[in-house]
């Protein structure tokens, strides 16, 4: 709150008080207009926390409207408080200290013998309801550890769009086919790593698997066995 009493008077006496100040500009006996802009924006801040709107402090105090305006907005931010440890630590101390004070306050009445009982129920329930704001505040500031909560998210895997990267990974899986071809393995897996490395804008039938060697060697020497046994049935 701005001290009124830091500016001197012009004929050099020693400054009213505030509440002075103002019976007097009540009174009549001090012209507002007189004032130093630091007693006049004290006797603003004060009427305002008397309930006085911005018209009735421009009345009283004799000056324009969007001056009252003007001052409103210098006190705010000379009252303005920066952010810091401390003064959060100075919040919870008086948090915890106003809150034992009003619990103290509510016990001192209900403990009166000539205090209804429904009285001293309801003076119980208040203090309990002081102590669960306190709490809640506490866990608010992060002095008091709060019940665990679900966390949910969506979480998306961006792939790597780089010509280079996909032209390495395409050549590779190439060169996989072809030893997998190489190596004499079951064909199926040839058509799997084809089937994996067809293009999906141009997409082409898998190729059936091959017939295995052996299998076609042994069933013409079949066929030609049962030529033979034909032709010696003959007559």
């Amino acid at each position: 709150m701005m001290n009124p009493s830091n500016s001197q008077p012009e004929d050099g006496t020693e400054p009213p008080g505030l509440l002075e100040l103002i019976r007097k500009i009540h009174a009549g006996t001090v012209v507002p207009r007189t004032l130093t802009i630091e007693q006049r924006r004290a006797c603003v801040e004060h009427l305002t926390g008397e309930g006085y709107t911005v018209v009735e402090m421009a009345q009283v105090l004799k000056v324009d409207e969007r001056t009252i305006a003007r001052d409103k907005v210098a006190i705010q931010q000379a009252n303005a408080i920066e952010p810091s440890p401390q003064l959060v630590q100075q919040i919870v101390g008086r948090l915890a200290s106003e809150a034992e004070l009003c619990i103290s306050r509510i016990r001192r009445v209900t403990r009166d013998k000539d205090t209804p009982a429904a009285t001293k129920v309801e003076g119980e329930r208040a203090c309990f309801q002081i102590l669960g704001a306190l709490t809640h505040h506490l866990q608010s500031l992060g002095y008091m550890p709060t019940a665990a909560q679900r966390l949910s998210a969506n979480v998306f895997v961006e792939t790597p769009t780089d010509a280079a990267i996909l032209q390495a990974e395409w050549e590779r899986l190439q060169a996989l086919t072809q030893d997998v071809a190489g190596a004499g393995l079951d064909p199926k897996m040839g058509l799997v790593f084809r089937q994996l490395l067809q293009d999906p804008a141009n997409p082409e039938p898998p190729e059936p698997p091959a017939t295995s060697p052996s299998k076609s060697s042994d069933s013409t020497e079949a066929d030609s066995c049962e030529g033979d046994r034909e032709q010696g049935s003959k007559p």
